[in-house]
């Protein structure tokens, strides 16, 4: 059984450092670098009095999930650039941007 192990271990790292050296070589040099770099801001999302406002700094359309803590959507939105906001009844959740999630208690 350590046998198994061992040998699924170093399939592991072999298959890590070939993704690492072909993600490395497959950059681009000097100038071209920096050009093809940007920054991406998460979205902010704040309480308000009557919900939640989401903060989007980019132009792209985002998708805004609501979740009550059992796991159920509450709300689904589409936001853009700018203050979005989202009213919601007093309760906690989670409410997920696109990969970024965030507990909120709206009180």
């Amino acid at each position: 059984m350590k046998t198994n192990r061992n040998i699924l271990s170093a399939s592991i790292l072999a298959i890590a450092l070939i993704f690492t050296s072909l993600s490395l070589s497959a950059g681009a040099s000097g100038d071209e670098a920096e050009s093809e770099i940007s920054v991406m801001h998460a979205p902010e999302v704040n309480v308000t009095a009557d919900g939640i406002e989401v903060d989007i700094s980019d132009d792209d359309e985002h998708t805004v999930i609501v979740y009550a803590l059992t796991g159920q959507i509450v709300r689904t939105e589409t936001a853009g650039n700018g203050k979005t906001s989202i009213d919601l009844p007093r309760g906690y959740y989670i409410v997920k941007v696109d990969k970024t999630a965030k507990r909120i208690i709206i009180r």
